[in-house]
This record gives structure tokens, sequence and C-alpha cells, in this order.
């Protein structure tokens, strides 16, 4: 059997093309948003944050945050901060701060429970370390 049986062929069209998919969702995320299409640059932010592309995690976090492209919704802008703040964003940390001033202790609860699953469906299982 060689590489380009059926099934083998699939797998490696799938392996060696979806990190440029992820990619260019965030391209289109980008271009969007510059364009001041809020709504596709939402879908196209939550597409790639969802395929592991850090640099997504934070712009989907503020679109949640500040409404664009969707409802406001701190909790999921809450989680989203607290993925990014683990990918390395430097600035995330302070905007999870200013999502959860606005939030209630069980809304709070709850964001921290989002931040879990997301750490696990992303695959960030360590936990936040405070200097």
């Amino acid at each position: 059997m060689n590489i380009f049986s059926k099934g083998k062929l699939s797998l490696y069209v799938v392996l060696v093309f979806c990190p440029f998919l992820v990619q260019a969702d965030f391209e289109k995320g980008e271009a969007a948003n510059r364009n001041g299409d809020r709504n596709t640059a939402y879908q196209e932010y939550y597409k790639a944050a969802n395929g592991k592309d850090a640099r997504a995690y934070g712009k989907l976090a503020s679109m949640y945050l500040y409404g664009l492209g969707t409802n406001k919704n701190y909790v999921s802008a809450y989680a989203w901060f607290g993925i990014a703040e683990l990918s390395g964003d430097k600035y995330s940390g302070q905007f999870k701060k200013a999502a959860a001033s606005s939030m209630s202790r069980d809304e709070i609860k709850e964001a921290d429970n989002m931040l879990k699953k997301l750490k696990q469906q992303l695959g960030y299982n360590k936990s936040l370390n405070k200097k």
C-alpha cells in the first residue's frame, strides 16, 4: 500500500492543509475587522480560536467584551482572555480582570468553569501561575 491509497491520501491532505485552513480563518478575520465587517471577523476569529490558533484567542475575547459582531458576553470574554493569557498574550490578564469587574460572583464561577473546559479542549492543561 502506498501513501496515495484512498484512506492514506485523505489523512495526508487533512494533516498537511489543516494548519493553513486555520491560518486562513484568522487572516480572513483580520481582513474583515480592518474593513469594519465585525460579524465576519467574529465568525472567522471563532473558527480560528477553536482551531487552536493562539493569535485569535484575544481577538475573539475582545469581540465578546465589546459586543463586536456578537452580543456582549463577559463570561466568554473572561474565558477566552484566560486562554490568551495562557498562550502568552501579555495584555490578556488585564482584560480578563476588566471583564470580571462587570460580572457577578456566579458569572465568575461560570467563566472559570468555561475556562477550565477550554483549557482541556485546546490543550492548556497547566494552571496559571502568578509570579
